[in-house]
């Protein structure tokens, strides 16, 4: 597995505009994005269990969860 913390997706670096990606050790995967809720107000990308992400990269898929 690889893991890439804090990666931003915007052109310009703005704390609440990142996210984390977990690759499983495969060339090939599909890839689930989960977006925490919080209704657009609260929450945090942090918010996902290690154990949802240890669910999909055992079936190789990879999780990327954003900061919003």
């Amino acid at each position: 597995m690889n893991i890439y913390k804090d990666i931003y997706y915007t052109k310009i670096p703005h704390e609440e505009k990142k996210l984390d990606l977990y690759i499983p050790d495969s060339e090939e995967f599909d890839i689930f994005i989960g977006f925490h809720g919080g209704g657009l107000e609260n929450g945090s990308k942090d918010n996902y269990l290690h154990t949802s992400v240890e669910y999909l990269l055992k079936r190789n898929i990879a999780f990327a969860t954003v900061e919003y």
